[in-house]
């Protein structure tokens, strides 16, 4: 069985800002790995709007708040420890073995951006 531990510190989540990116279609490139790929630049407008440049085709998209926030965790290092547990109601020899994990919260995102309509050329 496993316990995880999450920890939530307001004041850093606070100042980060996070949202996702939700586009209908897909991005061809001949690399293998997008990691670490600079794919386009974003552009945010000051009516909740967005902009995305890949290449040379353009996108406009809109924020939308998401129905549920959503947090983004990291996994805080060397915290994989097994610990026990004895329940009093019952014997001694029903000690309860749990492996732990403890995260840290990133960030809390709200909102995301859509990119709905067929790029545009420039």
């Amino acid at each position: 069985m496993s316990r995880i531990t999450i920890s939530y510190a307001c004041e850093q989540v606070k100042k980060r800002q996070y949202c996702l990116i939700e586009l209908h279609g897909s991005i061809k490139t001949d690399v293998e790995s997008l990691n670490g790929l600079k794919i386009g630049t974003f552009e945010l407008c000051s009516d909740k709007s967005a902009f995305l440049v890949v290449g040379s085709h353009r996108l406009l998209g809109k924020a939308v708040p998401l129905k549920k926030a959503l947090a983004m965790l990291i996994k805080a290092p060397d915290t994989n420890q097994t610990s026990m547990e004895i329940d009093n109601s019952t014997a001694l020899d029903s000690i309860q073995e749990y492996q732990t994990a403890c995260y840290d919260i990133l960030a809390v995102i709200k909102y995301k951006f859509v990119f709905l309509d067929r790029p545009s050329v420039f």
